[in-house]
Formats: C-alpha cells, sequence, structure tokens
C-alpha cells in the first residue's frame, strides 16, 4: 500500500479545516490506524482513507483537476453589482435546513418535558392526597380499637394471682 497523503493534504481535498479531519479520526480510529504509518514525526495516509474522508465530506471524487476559481464564478460582474446579496450555497443551505429540524425538534422537546412536568405534579398531588387519607383511616382505626378495649370486661386474675391476694394482708383502710 501507497501511504502518500498528509492530513494538509486531505483537508484541502475534502475543502474543510484540519480539526474537522483529527475529530472524524478520533470517531473512527481501528478504521484510520489499519490505514495510516507514521514517518518520523508525520503521519501519511493511503488511498482507502483519502477515500473515506473524501465520501464522509461529499467530495467529488471524480475531478482530479481543479477547476480555476474564475470559471467557477458563474455570476459576472455586473450581476453582482444588481444582487449585492449573495447567494447561499448548498453547504449553507443544508446547515439552515439542520437548523431548522433541530429547532422544531427542540421545541418538540420542551413540548413534551412541559407535559412531563404536568404529569408529575398531578402525581404528586395524587400520592399527596393518599396519604392524607392513608394518615385519616390509621387513625379511626386506632379509635376504633380503643373502643372496643372499653367495652372488653376486664381480665381475670389467674389462679396464681388468686392464691397469692388470699394470702396477703390487705391494706387497711381508714
Amino acid at each position: 500500500m501507497d501511504f502518500q497523503y498528509t492530513i494538509n493534504q486531505i483537508a484541502s481535498r475534502c475543502k474543510v479545516s484540519i480539526t474537522s479531519i483529527n475529530n472524524l479520526k478520533k470517531k473512527n480510529q481501528d478504521f484510520i490506524n489499519k490505514n495510516s504509518m507514521r514517518r518520523q514525526h508525520k503521519i501519511y495516509y493511503n488511498q482507502a482513507a483519502m477515500d473515506f474522508f473524501l465520501s464522509y465530506y461529499s467530495a467529488d471524487t471524480d475531478t482530479e483537476k481543479k477547476i480555476p476559481d474564475k470559471i467557477i464564478d458563474t455570476e459576472t460582474a455586473e450581476e453582482q453589482a444588481e444582487n449585492p446579496v449573495k447567494k447561499p450555497s448548498y453547504r449553507e443551505e443544508e446547515q439552515q435546513a439542520r437548523i431548522d429540524a433541530l429547532q422544531v425538534e427542540i421545541k418538540a422537546l420542551h413540548a413534551e418535558i412541559d407535559a412531563l412536568k404536568e404529569q408529575l405534579t398531578a402525581k404528586e398531588n395524587e400520592r399527596l392526597e393518599l396519604l392524607r387519607q392513608n394518615g385519616a383511616l390509621i387513625l379511626t382505626i386506632q379509635q376504633q380499637q380503643q373502643e372496643k378495649m372499653l367495652l372488653l370486661p376486664a381480665p381475670k386474675k389467674s389462679l396464681g394471682e388468686r392464691f397469692k391476694s388470699f394470702f396477703t394482708a390487705k391494706p387497711q383502710e381508714k
């Protein structure tokens, strides 16, 4: 395998920053480590790594030759003077579409959070009401038990207690 590309060459060919390339390398370390080689202080990448970066950043791999910037710019100086507002590029439109989609998702998540907060408040109120009712029921049961205790006859003395009381002297009343 021929390791011929440096990170600077990959970044310029993909038209992204070196930081972007490094971030993508971190996410795909296994693949990159297999398709790279360190020579002295530089890391060189093979064609598979270059193809990976190009496909990820949607760069045109068919056109090896670069077209001069003057030919790419189809607007003439007159058109630019008439229409000073720059047309958004494909990448800017894509980013704006992603931003819009993310904002819609954020709004949906905020609505879901609000609904969950309302449910939580309702459940907490229900829990507090049940605790209050539970306390009232416990108090009622305790009162009923005390009433039953009052209605029961006095407990009888056991046989041992009766013999003991028969032979012990009672304090005399004055």
